[in-house]
């Protein structure tokens, strides 16, 4: 159904999805995502700069912070 109208579907799930959206059942897809694509938070790596990389940075905002 949805490759008649040019979309691409790249797997099984995607069309379980997408066709319970075409067919207004937005609940029901909505389920199918959830349980097929858990959000997975990912976690911050946080920065490292060098003692130069910071002092220059500072210079270069003026001393403003």
């Amino acid at each position: 159904m949805l490759e008649k109208k040019g979309y691409k579907v790249v797997s099984i799930r995607d069309k379980k999805a997408c066709d319970e959206i075409v067919v207004g059942s937005v609940d029901c897809a909505q389920s199918v995502i959830s349980a097929e694509y858990p959000f997975m938070p990912l976690s911050n790596a946080g920065r490292a700069y060098s003692e130069y990389q910071k002092t220059k940075i500072f210079l270069q905002d003026g001393f403003i912070d």
